[in-house]
């Protein structure tokens, strides 16, 4: 799984990546809330950090 390392400006980085797939909090609110459809800059992003 590819990480994003975001630079704070702080004494460390944080690490940015997808979450488990045995997040059971993250599955099951999966689709939950209706999301208006993503930008397309904002898509192609999302699928470079997906490493698609």
């Amino acid at each position: 799984m590819p990480a994003l390392y975001l630079n704070t400006g702080r004494d460390t980085d944080q690490v940015v990546g997808r979450p488990k797939a045995s997040d059971a909090v993250g599955a099951a609110l999966r689709g939950v809330f209706e999301c208006p459809a993503l930008p397309d800059d904002m898509a192609h992003l999302l699928r470079r950090i997906d490493g698609k």
